[in-house]
């Protein structure tokens, strides 16, 4: 009677709307505060051009303010080729690298207000980097770009251009907005603080708020309780030095406790600047990108400027991207003391997921601190964009090494999950990102575990199983499983446990499993939450 009762509320209760976030808004992962999600559970891996600085004001300058640019062409080109990233500046004038017309003011004066023309100009080109799913990094001011002096306080007019743009621009889910560029040229750490407290006040829908700074690991005008979250890095260092700050900072940004007085989980970072790329070849950057990631943040890359990048750079971030998306990489933190054989940098979380990355072209890659198990591998060849799985690898409990699939190149990566595809599709409860992982053959007589965390506790939930996947719309989620085995399972005061059972005897060979745990979560918006769907195919 309780399954029933259960059951029936999940299917027939009525949820209410989110939050002040845009459907598909770029926000931070509560449970994984260096990665990205957006609005509705669904993570982002981001790495793309860092230029051109200049994307709002390429061509010339019509009477009206507007350009007869090529700034369409250049989203046309990214969308097709890859990356997802677009880098534009608001003001490059008074002081900035660009000229006096490189701002949005009627004939170029700051005095006449905002000019219309090229406001609308502008979300044209920003509703086309929605539809092709690209996050737009919006800098207010370049450099030492700056218009009012405000070294005794920010002036009223200030104000009242950073509110009219935000509340232009807030109604676009894409965009992660930063103060300045090189933000100590310009003006004092607690000056751009209060900028970025007038944008956020502005803001309607709690975007993302940056900064970016001289070259360093330190976020300089961040403090406790600022509207700061957010920290581009301009580091200018080379070789595995942007590894070794990425991983540096990454841990400074999740690391509960303080880190040069900083408490933990304040901010995340984005790499966006190292010079070297500027004028590097395709290797360096495809060098600097996957530095950067297996060091923890995502990148955008300074000096690729769409329009001369040659494809290949272009497909190198996307195959990262893509790479990055086959697994909860969110769930990942730098993790180079576990590697082995001739892996070079290694992300993990406490054992499994991980990845494994080398550029070295002879032996085997390795991970250390592994339990026994099942494990899947999904390989990347980084040079040729080669995929490859090995499914239902025996891994023992220790140190394992994995042999690169033949004919993948010296440059590779390997995702090692247990065996069982992450379908996604989870819905936040009040207790984060629910996660449902499964472990096991489904060979018949064997043990099969399926574990959840990030659900709210103690309550009871419905372990849905299904045959065939059902895809339905359901409390502002998706039913992903067909509703053919429901099973009632308790979650206990910690918001985590566990199914642990033999797989049945005599189940078919070829048999698709589906499997995903809702739950009813009273601090949820709809009353209910859900994990990630998995599933798995019995031998």
């Amino acid at each position: 009677m309780k399954l029933l009762l259960l059951v029936t509320a999940l299917l027939l209760a009525r949820g209410t709307a989110q939050g002040q976030a845009l459907p598909g808004q770029i926000l931070r992962d509560p449970d994984h505060p260096q990665w990205l999600m957006r609005a509705g559970g669904e993570h982002v891996f981001l790495c793309g051009p860092g230029d051109p600085e200049d994307f709002f004001y390429r061509g010339e300058r019509l009477l009206d303010g507007t350009r007869n640019g090529d700034q369409d062409a250049l989203i046309a080109k990214l969308a097709a080729e890859g990356g997802n990233t677009l880098y534009v500046e608001v003001v490059r004038s008074h002081g900035g690298d660009g000229n006096s017309s490189h701002n949005p003011f009627v004939d170029s004066d700051p005095a006449l207000g905002l000019d219309e023309d090229i406001l609308v100009q502008w979300e044209g080109w920003l509703d086309q980097a929605v539809a092709a799913d690209i996050t737009v990094m919006f800098f207010i001011y370049d450099d030492s770009a700056k218009i009012w002096e405000n070294a005794a306080g920010v002036v009223p007019a200030e104000q009242a251009f950073l509110e009219a743009i935000m509340n232009r621009f807030e109604s676009y889910p894409n965009l992660i907005f930063f103060v300045s560029e090189e933000s100590e040229e310009a003006r004092t750490d607690a000056i751009a603080r209060d900028l970025a407290q007038i944008m956020a006040d502005a803001d309607d829908h709690d975007h993302l708020i940056g900064n970016h700074h001289h070259t360093g690991t330190q976020f300089k005008s961040w403090q406790p309780g600022s509207a700061f979250e957010v920290f581009a890095v301009h580091d200018n260092v080379l070789g595995d030095q942007i590894h070794i700050d990425s991983a540096l900072i990454h841990n400074n940004a999740t690391t509960k406790g303080s880190f040069n007085g900083q408490p933990g989980n304040a901010y995340m970072a984005i790499m966006s600047e190292a010079l070297f790329t500027q004028n590097g070849t395709s290797e360096e950057r495809r060098h600097y990108i996957w530095d950067s990631a297996m060091g923890g943040l995502q990148s955008v890359v300074f000096g690729m400027d769409i329009a001369s990048t040659p494809l290949e750079e272009h497909e190198a971030a996307q195959r990262l991207i893509d790479f990055m998306q086959t697994g909860p990489f969110w769930e990942l933190s730098p993790a180079d003391e576990r590697i082995a054989g001739v892996t070079r940098w290694a992300l993990g979380s406490d054992e499994v997921p991980a990845i494994a990355y080398t550029r070295e072209a002879l032996g085997q890659l390795g991970l250390t601190d592994m339990s026994a198990g099942t494990v899947d591998l999904h390989w990347l060849d980084i040079l040729s964009g080669d995929t490859a799985e090995v499914r239902r690898v025996e891994v023992s409990a220790g140190t394992n090494l994995f042999r690169r699939p033949a004919g993948f190149g010296a440059e590779v990566a390997v995702w090692v999950q247990r065996a069982w595809d992450d379908l996604g599709h989870a819905l936040p409860g009040s207790s984060g990102m629910p996660r449902l992982t499964g472990d096991g053959t489904l060979v018949p007589g064997t043990t099969t575990t399926l574990a959840w965390s990030h659900t709210p506790g103690p309550t009871l939930g419905v372990l849905v199983i299904g045959a065939s996947q059902l895809g339905a719309p359901f409390k502002q989620g998706v039913m992903v499983p067909a509703f053919d085995w429901p099973i009632n399972v308790s979650i206990n005061a910690t918001g985590s446990g566990a199914l642990t059972a033999p797989w049945p005897m005599g189940a078919p060979s070829g048999l698709p499993v589906f499997t995903q745990l809702w739950f009813p979560d009273v601090g949820a918006p709809v009353g209910y939450g859900a994990t990630n769907a998995v599933s798995e195919v019995t031998p």
